[in-house]
């Protein structure tokens, strides 16, 4: 289950790509195709490199007008689609 504190992301088993600024996916291991929408491509940019959720919403908040609780819970139930479809993964936590 993630949480504002988990780590995130890209699943090394998902290829994607840009078209007409969006983004589309493919998970190697099903073979199953997505495609995200414009708030969603704006996620998967910021998940090049793993991120704490929270961090991400309080990103997300700056860019989006909305109140914050709704912000993360939408990031979070997005979030946790994608790693259903293991399109993301949980990061191990940075080196202190």
């Amino acid at each position: 289950m993630l949480t504002l504190q988990s780590r995130i992301c890209r699943s090394p088993e998902c290829l994607a790509a840009e078209l007409e600024g969006e983004i589309v996916m493919m998970n190697v291991e099903n073979g199953a195709y997505y495609q995200l929408d414009a708030t969603g491509t704006e996620i998967w940019s910021r998940l090049e490199q793993p991120v704490e959720i929270g961090q991400l919403c309080a990103e997300l908040a700056q860019l989006y007008d909305g109140p914050p609780d709704d912000i993360q819970r939408d990031v979070l139930a997005f979030l946790s689609g994608l790693a259903e479809r293991k399109l993301v993964v949980t990061a191990d936590a940075p080196a202190a």
